[in-house]
């Protein structure tokens, strides 16, 4: 009832019909028989009043009012039963048992008189679990009528629905999985139809009427990952009935489409509900009693979630802590407790920034995003010191930040930011981002508000700490400390800050930030400082290809040259061939904010063929453009396994400070250049960077990575139909954009490390032979091979 739009995830096994097992060792626990004439019993039920939250978040029109539910008799003049009217003024009433009934697993059973729905009434039964926000708490849709697919088919008294939802609300989505039912006669005829749901540790089916097959079956026995509907419907829920007005449901947004209540009032009749559950798994809380004969274990393990190269457990299996205090020094303290602060030591300590109420300040914002409580247990130093809880509050968004003027400005490339958190939610799993100045990030297995996965932590209610340098840091804003804001000497915004999104109940909790250098801490860095962790020169010295075809295997082409897509098709390495032909598959200019240009030299592949080579014009202030297919498209086949390799260069003047913005599947945004991308009010964090010397320079990153800056939209879609790889220029006239070698490929694991004396030079494949020296395109056969790379020849056995 509460979702907010209803696109369907269809899992395979929630599709499966699952034979009810209900029988005859079912018996009655609980019931409401609606026998009391004149009033409702408020022992079992609450009253939703008033039109709040942009409509129950479905932009409904009506107002919700005790006045509206009543108990009488039914049309035939002896049935008694719950009577919700639904008025020409926009009243009408809505019901919950929260806190007063509820139950887990069993039959439940209901007898309802459905209105006339034309147009614009939407009658509704349905359960939401005990605890969490929506929709972690989870969502049974029993009955839902009046749907505006209905309304457009002609057919809304036969067409019903019945639909759950659960798991996490992030980039636009939730899992949840409706079911929609033609019936073959009217379920608005004037009479009483049964509802039935039947729920077991395994499945949830719905039956209409008595029938056999279930018009519902869902099956929730899987419990392995945080979104695995089993452990969002393995608790207790309360139950909901209500006649809404209006809504997305109903696609009814104004009073003059409500047709339904032109005539008068209408109203909903339920002659009883039932609960029956099986004897000795009897599970239910009544007016304060509870009942649990299930002893079920419903803790979910994560067993999944990696802490990035940033991040590390905090104390080890004594509850120490593993921060090694001798190599740390020039502490600059944000928030630390005073045993902390102590094992620093006064004379390592460079500037105490400690919030004081007078010059230092700690803000929730707005005065209300955050309820804070104090923590329990040991701090992240393992210190019996106070820390903080911070509840995020029902305001719809959430944020904190340390600001007042500090001196910020020894901050440089041997500085590090430490903090820590901890969080006990494992199936919320909320993402949290944090800040520096004007630096952002996010640890969580989704981006909050756009900004780019530094790392994660599971949610085991341990302490894990962070270690971030403070060159990342720069990389992500470009200028971390603004001008504006009093620049680095006297900063005066937040130093560091925390976000938590808009779910109400998220909890963040941190302590003990500070910035310090570490010993041995800046040594010299294992990639180029220029192209970044996933650069490289695309040609050798010798004008050919660094790229090895042997290395990958399942290609999927976007934008290459034809003698290197032939080459991978020879050795039988092609999965999809979406290579630009100016019909199905397009490179696509924006608005007129670029125009082609000449391309000269060879291309990535040091091949005497065609790139994209265009130029920005029309001094619009933007541009963009991106290869996009112009019928569905299958790219359902990338996931985690997979790669892109992308090849730039420039060759004049104007485009060599310019950065650009690399967007892959509408979502995932990131910057090749030396300074974050601005688009309007976002920035897109450094990735790489690339000399502007007219040479080719290829960039190959794992999906992994790219799914810290967003989901690229096409991740299981097989027929996408928009831009895969896009390029935002800025809007200065005249900024070359020279691309080529666009593709995506799993790469073929080698075995092979580096020595820490080579991690300067990256290894990679130049070809693998089996024993007799014959080549071969991987090594999935089992054996010994030779694997030549550009640091020499390995024996690597399969």
């Amino acid at each position: 009832m509460r979702m907010k739009h209803l696109n369907l995830l269809l899992f395979a096994s929630s599709m499966m019909f699952v034979a009810p097992a209900y029988g005859q060792d079912y018996k009655k626990v609980w019931a409401d028989e609606f026998d009391n004439v004149g009033s409702v019993d408020e022992r079992t039920w609450n009253f939703e009043t008033g039109n709040y939250n942009q409509g129950f978040g479905n932009w409904e029109l009506e107002n919700y009012s005790k006045a509206n539910a009543t108990v009488g008799l039914a049309p035939d003049g002896t049935t008694k039963a719950l009577i919700i009217t639904a008025k020409p003024d926009l009243t009408s009433a809505r019901l919950f048992t929260k806190d007063k009934v509820s139950f887990k697993y069993g039959k439940l059973e209901t007898r309802i008189m459905i209105p006339k729905t034309a147009n614009g009434l939407w009658p509704a039964f349905w359960l939401l679990g005990n605890t969490g926000t929506w929709p972690s708490c989870g969502e049974i849709d029993v009955l839902e009528m009046g749907h505006v697919d209905g309304i457009k088919n002609g057919t809304q008294e036969k067409y019903y629905s019945g639909a759950c939802h659960w798991g996490v609300y992030q980039n636009g989505g939730y899992p949840n999985y409706g079911k929609f039912t033609t019936s073959p006669t009217s379920l608005q005829d004037g009479k009483f139809h049964k509802f039935v749901l039947e729920w077991t540790p395994e499945v949830i089916n719905m039956y209409l009427d008595d029938a056999a097959k279930p018009y519902y079956s869902m099956d929730i026995s899987d419990r392995s990952l945080n979104t695995s509907p089993g452990n969002y419907f393995n608790k207790q829920f309360y139950l909901l009935v209500n006649l809404a007005i209006g809504g997305n449901f109903t696609g009814v947004h104004d009073r003059a489409a409500v047709t339904a209540l032109n005539s008068g009032e209408k109203k909903m009749y339920v002659d009883y509900i039932r609960l029956y559950q099986k004897e000795g798994q009897e599970c239910y809380t009544i007016n304060g009693k509870t009942v649990d004969n299930m002893n079920e274990d419903t803790r979910f393990e994560d067993t999944t979630t990696e802490l990035g190269k940033y991040g590390y457990k905090a104390l080890d299996a004594t509850g120490k802590s593993v921060f090694d205090f001798s190599k740390g020094s020039d502490y600059v303290i944000i928030s630390a407790s005073t045993g902390v602060m102590q094992q620093m030591g006064a004379e390592k300590i460079k500037a105490d920034y400690s919030v004081d109420n007078t010059k230092q300040h700690l803000y929730i914002w707005n005065g209300n995003t955050y309820t804070p409580s104090a923590g329990t247990g040991v701090n992240s130093f393992g210190l019996n010191e106070e820390y903080t809880v911070y509840t995020v509050a029902n305001v719809g968004w959430s944020g904190l930040g340390f600001a007042g003027v500090k001196d910020l400005s020894m901050l440089d490339d041997s500085y590090y930011l430490h903090f820590s958190v901890k969080g006990d939610d494992a199936l919320l799993h909320a993402s949290h981002a944090f800040g520096v100045g004007e630096a952002r990030f996010t640890l969580g297995n989704a981006p909050l508000d756009g900004n780019m996965i530094l790392g994660d932590f599971k949610r085991d209610g341990e302490w894990y700490s962070f270690d971030i340098p403070f060159s990342k840091l720069k990389k992500m804003a470009g200028t971390v400390f603004l001008d504006k804001d009093g620049g680095a000497a006297a900063y005066r915004e937040n130093a560091f800050c925390a976000l938590s999104g808009g779910n109400a109940g998220t909890k963040l909790i941190f302590d003990n930030v500070f910035f310090y250098k570490k010993q041995g801490g800046s040594e010299t860095p294992d990639v180029d400082a220029t192209l970044g962790e996933f650069g490289s020169k695309s040609l050798n010295a010798e004008k050919q290809s660094t790229f090895d075809i042997a290395s990958g295997s399942d290609y999927v082409l976007i934008a290459t040259g034809s003698t290197f897509a032939n080459q991978l098709k020879d050795a039988g390495k092609v999965k999809a061939d979406y290579n630009v032909d100016n019909s199905r598959y397009n490179f696509s200019l924006w608005e007129g904010t670029m125009t082609g240009a000449t391309a000269t030299g060879t291309n990535s592949f040091g091949y005497n063929e065609e790139y994209s080579c265009v130029k920005v014009v029309g001094g619009k202030g933007w541009s963009g453009a991106g290869y996009a297919p112009a019928e569905a498209t299958d790219m359902s086949m990338i996931d985690d396994s997979y790669w892109l390799h992308f090849s730039m260069k420039t060759t004049n003047e104007i485009s060599k400070s310019a950065p650009y913005a690399i967007v892959i599947g509408e979502n995932a945004h990131f910057t090749i250049g030396s300074a974050p991308f601005v688009d309007g009010t976002n920035k897109y964090a450094v990735l790489g960077d690339f000399y502007r010397n007219g040479e080719w320079y290829s960039f190959d990153i794992p999906m992994t990575e790219i799914k810290k800056y967003g989901a690229p939209a096409f991740l299981g879609n097989s027929s996408y139909k928009n831009n895969i790889l896009s390029v935002l220029a800025g809007g200065t006239d005249g900024v070359e954009v020279n691309l080529d070698g666009v593709f995506f490929y799993k790469k073929i694991t080698t075995g092979i490390q580096a020595s820490t004396a080579d991690k300067q030079q990256q290894t990679k494949v130049l070809g693998i032979y089996d024993l007799t020296g014959r080549r071969v395109s991987d090594m999935n056969a089992d054996g010994i091979y030779i694997v030549r790379t550009n640091k020499g020849s390995f024996k690597v056995k399969k």
